[in-house]
């Protein structure tokens, strides 16, 4: 049997010549260890023979009497005695107000038997002392970093200490030092309750353990984009941050093919004069404290069908009447995509009453034919085609240059009477109509 001060966490063991002490389950009990430390002695006494359930049971410990009735729960019986006398204050640290808890085993009747009314039995006390923890200093470490415990108490009885710690699922191993390696996320403030036992009492201090937020760097979001040849993109760079703090955004490198313009994070990129294929930049973000790793934004830039065009301009021409002019188109002619062999020229508008045109498709040499004798000018429109059928035009003017052409007498003959006269009348053509005079 023995006494346990609650407050002071003080049980006093009280041992019969049967040595049986036990602690107090929902339906079963268990021996303690023999507390080794010898206290003086309890008197216990009852009015009856036999002190049984309800029995009202007085307790004497150092000339203090108590009273209390006792019960039994089928293994053992229990007196519950409140200490309310001064005199009972100095014994290891004990309050006035503390319970003095006494659980009595019989093995032999179930019962408490005295030699008779008014008699009391004088058992040995026995203290068993807690373990004192020496103290612990609040910890206060930043998320990622490793918390650790390593608690250590004295035992006055020099019994064994054991340790533990309630929060199991952060702090997991079962001795010391108990760890705890925080990670992202754990910030905050934990209250932890470190206990020392030495198997029948206990001694604990509550601790703080303050988790600081670490600031994580921001993550840069990589993405790809398309836009067409000679089309400008907008893109909006952006970027995660596990703390959620304000991002700003710089480029880190440029992009080779195209130049960007606007005010981060809201830019746009505009591809080099008739590029296409691929091109990038990098960028990171910086949450104030650090930067990102770089992100990479990939462009494709898909090509588009250029026109050709007719560069220098096509010169006007101009020929003698009767007389076959060409010209070289080759020269006049450019493509980003396509070569010479893939672009092809042709010509309309052609007034045939003054000239007749053809262009030789495999030289790009324009021919330039006047009717016979014709002569005047008139405008036609040259047109360049590439293999995507985009075209290029321009109109020149083919002129074709009077030549005078030498008049044409017109043969006759006349009859006439001998030795009478006959009245005859020169005559010729001009093909440019000029006015004709005649001579023998």
């Amino acid at each position: 049997m023995f006494f346990s001060y609650k407050k002071s966490n003080l049980i006093i063991s009280l041992i019969t010549f049967l040595l049986f002490c036990s602690v107090l389950f929902a339906a079963a009990y268990a021996f303690p260890q023999m507390p080794t430390n010898f206290y003086g002695y309890v008197y216990l006494g009852a009015e009856n023979h036999t002190a049984t359930t309800g029995t009202n049971i007085t307790a004497k410990i150092d000339n203090t009497i108590f009273s209390s009735n006792l019960t039994y729960n089928g293994n053992f019986y229990s007196l519950l005695v409140p200490t309310d006398d001064s005199d009972i204050s100095g014994k290891d640290g004990a309050e006035t107000d503390d319970n003095i808890s006494l659980f009595v085993i019989d093995i032999y009747s179930n019962s408490w038997v005295f030699t008779g009314p008014g008699h009391s039995r004088q058992l040995d006390l026995y203290i068993n002392r807690p373990p004192v923890l020496d103290p612990i200093t609040d910890i206060t470490i930043t998320e990622e970093e490793t918390a650790t415990i390593n608690p250590s108490a004295t035992d006055i009885d020099g019994d064994t200490i054991t340790y533990s710690v309630n929060d199991t699922s952060r702090f997991t191993e079962n001795s010391p030092p108990f760890n705890w390696v925080t990670d992202y996320d754990d910030a905050g403030v934990y209250i932890v309750r470190v206990t020392a036992s030495d198997s029948e009492m206990i001694d604990y201090q509550d601790i703080t353990v303050t988790v600081t937020n670490k600031n994580r760097a921001p993550v840069a979001s990589a993405t790809s984009t398309t836009t067409d040849e000679d089309t400008a993109k907008a893109i909006t760079l952006s970027a995660t941050d596990a703390d959620d703090d304000s991002m700003t955004y710089s480029i880190v490198s440029a992009p080779s093919h195209g130049t960007l313009s606007g005010t981060i994070p809201e830019l746009t990129y505009t591809p080099d004069e008739n590029y296409n294929g691929a091109d990038s930049f990098t960028f990171n973000a910086n949450d104030g404290t650090v930067n990102s790793t770089a992100a990479t934004i990939s462009i494709t830039v898909t090509a588009v069908n250029d026109a050709p065009t007719i560069d220098p301009e096509v010169t006007d021409i101009e020929t003698p009447e009767d007389t076959v002019a060409t010209l070289d188109l080759t020269q006049f002619e450019n493509d980003v995509e396509d070569s010479d062999t893939f672009l092809t020229w042709t010509i309309g508008g052609v007034n045939t009453a003054i000239f007749t045109a053809s262009i030789d498709k495999s030289t790009d040499v324009l021919t330039i034919t006047p009717i016979s004798d014709a002569n005047g000018a008139d405008t036609v429109t040259l047109t360049l085609t590439d293999s995507g059928d985009a075209t290029a035009t321009q109109d020149i003017i083919v002129t074709v240059t009077a030549v005078n052409d030498a008049p044409e007498a017109s043969d006759g003959s006349a009859l006439t009477d001998e030795d009478t006269a006959k009245a005859i009348t020169l005559s010729a053509t001009d093909a440019d109509g000029n006015s004709l005079t005649y001579a023998l």
